[in-house]
């Protein structure tokens, strides 16, 4: 009897043995896995939480007093900005400036931005600043003497799309070409790319209306990968043929990949208020040249959909194949419908959404679409600014025939490989931007 229960006793620890054994194999390297995956996550988070914008980065002495009759006189600042100025919480920047001892005599601002006299009567302090709408009529300059009296120091701090045709990139080189022409001191505080590290499209002399003959070298792709200081630094480099005193203010643990995952801190414009609208933007702003499109102008859907009127009886089997296109490119759809105020009827079509900005091509998913739509039958009108938006009159050219695909390719590719190789030496940040070939 006892010797019985001694081995029932010794075949039950012997099984324990073997279950634990068991478990440590097949737990053990599971939980060393997880600790080493929490090692590698932990210095990523701590980076991303230590991130600054170059507003948040400004050193408290980044501008001495001027000594003028033996008195300290500090230096006028010329703050060129909209909406876009805060920092990570919202705070303005002019607010910031002004703490830090900053003295701003007066406020440039963009023609129909958003930004007003009534954003800054919110804040803080410095209400009694003059702020000054920049007017483009004419052919006249942004910027001129009047406008630059009793400054001594440009300042931009503007957040860019990430695409060359949104604007900011022609008014950052007007106001470079003005405080080199006034001889002042230009500061740029820097921004996120929202558009990721890929640099790709039609490059383009675009900028050219800008009034000086010199833009004609400036060369940008059309969604260039960079940041409002390295575009900056490269037209210092390359276009402007005298520099300015340029000083960069650099972003702090700033990486092209992972900021451009992050949301709007503040919306670019009425009809580019949240990132979706932004990636959108990348390649719908182009079709928005483009007839019969509606691309929701003036909707919550603004650059996140694509649309037709419904009196053109598109087929729905049409959008169904356009949605697996799309699905190739990284674009999940879905069918969407809503009444155009523009165009006073109903339009049918996409609602849109990009999975991942830095896998998402703008260039070669706007080829596809025009292509797609032109084999189906539907008759593209383009607008006089299409081909300057857009770089190059070559793809129109492609879609009447008149080029061949590895025509495009080879001219888009080699501007592209030119740009980059020239500015190499202006990127301020790591990882650089990737270039993405047609």
């Amino acid at each position: 009897m006892l010797r019985g229960l001694h081995r029932v006793r010794h075949y039950i620890i012997s099984t324990l043995r073997v279950f634990f054994v068991l478990m440590v194999a097949l737990f053990l390297p599971k939980l060393c896995f997880w600790h080493f995956k929490q090692a590698q996550e932990q210095p990523a988070q701590t980076h991303a939480s230590n991130f600054k914008l170059g507003l948040e980065n400004l050193p408290d002495t980044l501008f001495k007093s001027v000594d003028k009759a033996q008195k300290k006189v500090k230096p006028a600042i010329a703050l060129i900005t909209n909406q876009t100025g805060t920092d990570q919480e919202g705070n303005r920047n002019v607010d910031i400036l002004a703490k830090k001892g900053m003295h701003i005599t007066k406020i440039l601002i963009p023609e129909g931005s958003d930004f007003g006299r009534a954003t800054f009567q919110g804040s803080e302090r410095r209400l009694d600043i003059p702020i000054i709408t920049l007017h483009t009529k004419d052919n006249q300059p942004l910027f001129n003497k009047a406008i630059l009296k009793d400054t001594n120091i440009l300042m931009f701090d503007m957040q860019d799309s990430g695409v060359r045709h949104y604007g900011y990139v022609s008014m950052l080189l007007q106001a470079m070409q003005a405080a080199r022409t006034y001889q002042k001191k230009f500061v740029v505080l820097d921004r996120p790319n929202l558009l990721g590290w890929c640099m790709e499209g039609a490059s383009s002399d675009g900028l050219s209306h800008a009034g000086d003959s010199s833009i004609e070298q400036s060369i940008v792709p059309t969604r260039h990968g960079m940041t409002i200081g390295e575009l900056a630094t490269y037209f210092n480099k390359y276009v402007l043929g005298n520099p300015v005193d340029l000083h960069v203010v650099p972003m702090e643990n700033y990486d092209r990949q992972t900021e451009a995952r992050k949301p709007l801190m503040c919306g670019l414009s009425r009809n580019i208020n949240n990132i979706d609208s932004c990636y959108g933007y990348s390649f719908l702003g182009l079709l928005g040249e483009v007839a019969p499109f509606e691309i929701g102008i003036g909707t919550d859907k603004a650059f996140q959909c694509l649309l037709l009127p419904e009196h053109l009886k598109f087929p729905k089997q049409k959008w169904h194949e356009l949605r697996l296109l799309l699905n190739n490119h990284g674009i999940e759809s879905k069918l969407y419908r809503h009444f155009s105020d523009r165009k006073k009827e109903y339009c049918a079509g996409l609602r849109l959404y990009i999975h991942d900005i830095n896998q998402f091509s703008s260039f070669k998913t706007l080829l596809t679409v025009l292509n797609f739509f032109k084999q189906s039958g539907v008759k593209l009108t383009f607008s006089n600014q299409f081909d300057s938006a857009l770089g190059t009159d070559k793809v129109r050219s492609l879609l009447q025939g008149s080029v061949k695909p590895e025509a495009l390719a080879l001219e888009i590719n080699g501007d592209l490989q030119s740009f980059f190789k020239k500015a190499f030496s202006c990127f301020l940040y790591k990882p650089f931007p990737k270039m993405m070939h047609v």
